[in-house]
């Protein structure tokens, strides 16, 4: 097949054949240096998935953090803060990259995917409020939140939909699981807002008329502050890495 100069036909082909071809990568000097705007003009790029490990990656391979993990720092933020601010300024950037192709495409392409904590894969209520941070902090309307589609995970994803927030499924290994992810997503779709309404009014009632009871606070920590440059690059690192390192652990053990 020829090739006109800068476009990549064999991929302009697949993508007229109706598939959409998605970078698994994401990196700022992606943005930056104008690499995401050619891949979409050139190489027919229609969407731009991440996770921790990714960023992990860009964090410790490259210059590209170090001003902002130099400011965060000298502020005090925590490492599992700092990687959040990390990587939202990125997926915010690539989002707005791909901004052209999700409005040119009527919002079926032209979505960047950001993944909650990976440690988060077995806990229904941690992803859902993850999910909401996330949706929150980035503010773009092709975001997609990447929830795992694990038993916990799947009423996550549900209610994700039924607020309107975009979801990328991910660890779909079986026809059975795919199968409870579309239940879900159709469950999110046809929710009856009303009845939710009148059933948080209930629970509001409930708590209302139960008993106060004192709770004890337990032990409380200030987290780890950063000192340095290098330090708080580690420290961003080390939160992306321990939570896909206890995920694995809990994949692996189940």
């Amino acid at each position: 097949m020829s090739t006109t100069a800068g476009v990549n036909e064999r991929l302009a082909a697949l993508t007229a054949a109706g598939v959409s071809v998605w970078l698994d990568l994401l990196r700022r000097s992606l943005i930056e240096n104008g690499e995401l705007q050619r891949m979409i003009e050139e190489e027919s790029l229609r969407g731009v998935t991440s996770n921790p490990a990714i960023f992990e990656k860009a964090i410790l391979g490259s210059e590209d953090y170090d001003d902002q993990l130099e400011r965060l720092a000298r502020e005090g933020a925590s490492g599992r803060d700092t990687y959040r601010a990390l990587v939202v300024q990125d997926v915010q950037g690539a989002a707005d990259v791909l901004r052209g192709v999700w409005e040119s495409t009527d919002h079926k392409d032209g979505y960047v995917s950001l993944e909650v904590e990976p440690d988060l894969a077995h806990d229904t209520e941690g992803t859902i409020a993850a999910a909401r941070l996330y949706w929150g902090m980035v503010d773009r309307p092709n975001l997609m939140i990447k929830i795992p589609g694990t038993e916990a995970g799947v009423p996550a994803i549900e209610q994700a939909i039924y607020e309107g927030i975009n979801v990328n499924v991910t660890l779909l290994f079986a026809v059975e699981a795919y199968a409870e992810v579309a239940e879900a997503y159709a469950r999110g779709h046809s929710r009856d807002p009303a009845a939710d309404q009148r059933g948080h009014q209930r629970q509001r009632d409930a708590a209302v008329r139960a008993p106060r009871t004192r709770r004890s606070r337990g032990p409380t920590s200030r987290g780890w502050r950063p000192a340095s440059r290098a330090a708080a690059r580690s420290s961003a690192s080390r939160a992306s890495r321990a939570s896909s390192s206890a995920a694995s652990t809990r994949r692996s053990t189940t």
